[in-house]
């Protein structure tokens, strides 16, 4: 290359450089950050922090809370927020729960039952939310006190259920 071409060449990536850097400059903060508080963890807690363990229980244990924070990522890009969702989460175990009770070899239906009834109760938010015109916030704090009453009286009838099929023991006295 001539000696022009690279003087020319120069300025290009000089600018392209600072263009990365101006469009990409809070990411490139974020994860400086977080290589720094790593290092401060690694310093203090060497045995556990270049532990191989640690990220492979970060890799077994990060999945489940990716799948609820996906959605609810959606519903904060369009300007709302869900605050009944841990109380769904709960009315799925519960669907969950007494789906296995009658046949535990129906793992699958039970998840189904979960989905099914995450997608009634997100369905029920976004009714009232749309047609009636409730703010989302006043909503959702509603629907979770419903969703975990629910869920509350489902898991009690369960036990009660549960606690009368058991042999009574004959009192020692």
């Amino acid at each position: 290359m001539s000696g022009v071409a690279a003087q020319s060449a120069k300025p290009t990536v000089r600018r392209s450089i600072n263009a990365f850097t101006t469009t990409w400059a809070s990411q490139i903060g974020i994860t400086v950050a977080f290589l720094a508080l790593w290092l401060v963890f690694v310093a203090f807690a060497p045995g556990t922090f270049l532990s191989d363990r640690i990220y492979l229980s970060f890799a077994q244990t990060t999945p489940y809370f990716a799948l609820m924070a996906l959605p609810l990522t959606m519903v904060i890009i369009a300007g709302d927020i869900d605050l009944s969702f841990p109380s769904i989460m709960a009315l799925g175990m519960v669907g969950i729960r007494v789906r296995l009770a009658g046949a535990p070899a129906a793992s699958r239906l039970g998840i189904l039952a979960a989905l099914a009834i995450g997608c009634l109760a997100g369905l029920f938010n976004g009714v009232v939310i749309t047609f009636i015109g409730i703010p989302s916030l006043v909503v959702t704090i509603g629907t979770q006190f419903l969703f975990r009453g629910l869920a509350l009286v489902l898991v009690a009838r369960q036990e009660l259920c549960r606690s009368s099929r058991r042999q009574r023991l004959p009192r020692t006295t």
